[in-house]
């Protein structure tokens, strides 16, 4: 167990010092700085930051919650949606409703509506058919 814990620790530091912001090489978004999240149901939270120079957070999720709680619920991980989040629009968003950005930070229902790019489209970011067919491998329940 004393070999496993000390191994674990570099990577903490690791992951510390990384962002997991990149810059697209190409397409639509290319230069653009983007965050991925990735999260099992979509409750209406985002773990955001507040740096102003990341462009947008790429966010694949399940199903919409149906329950307030998840005790003693499951959370496979599946895709339904996917969403593009303008940072800038966020950060303007909580700084008006006098919210903080950090772990787990409350994003309106309308923020997600519009910023859907699967399955609906979005202007910012077409997917086209052979994209679409790759997300559809990732709901495995239709």
């Amino acid at each position: 167990m004393d070999r496993l814990e000390g191994l674990r620790h570099p990577t903490r530091r690791l992951c510390r010092r990384q962002s997991n912001r990149r810059p697209v090489p190409s397409g639509p978004l290319a230069g653009k700085t983007v965050n991925i999240k990735i999260y099992g149901k979509r409750e209406g939270l985002l773990d955001t930051n507040s740096d102003p120079t990341l462009d947008y957070y790429l966010v694949l999720c399940g199903p919409k919650a149906t329950t307030l709680t998840s005790k003693g619920g499951t959370r496979p991980l599946r895709v339904t949606n996917v969403y593009l989040f303008d940072s800038a629009e966020i950060r303007t968003d909580q700084q008006a409703r006098g919210t903080k950005s950090g772990v787990a930070s409350g994003i309106r229902s309308a923020l997600w509506t519009q910023a859907e790019i699967y399955p609906q489209a979005h202007p910012a970011l077409k997917l086209d058919a052979e994209q679409r067919r790759a997300l559809a491998l990732f709901d495995w329940a239709t």
